[in-house]
């Protein structure tokens, strides 16, 4: 289990407005679903950074 997807997934999934976070151990994807009333993608992202990772956003539409 790659140690940065596991913990990017235990910060995004203690901010607020997170519906769920999906990891595929294989790749290294995060997917995160979210609401955008409460966060969007680029707090997320910047959680993410703070925490020592990198966040590579592929759709931000979905």
């Amino acid at each position: 289990m790659p140690l940065g997807v596991s913990g990017a997934e235990n910060i995004v999934s203690q901010l607020d407005g997170i519906v769920s976070v999906s990891v595929n151990f294989g790749t290294g994807n995060l997917m995160v679903e979210y609401l955008p009333n409460v966060t969007n993608i680029h707090e997320i992202q910047k959680a993410v950074q703070k925490g020592g990772y990198d966040l590579l956003i592929e759709n931000e539409e979905k």
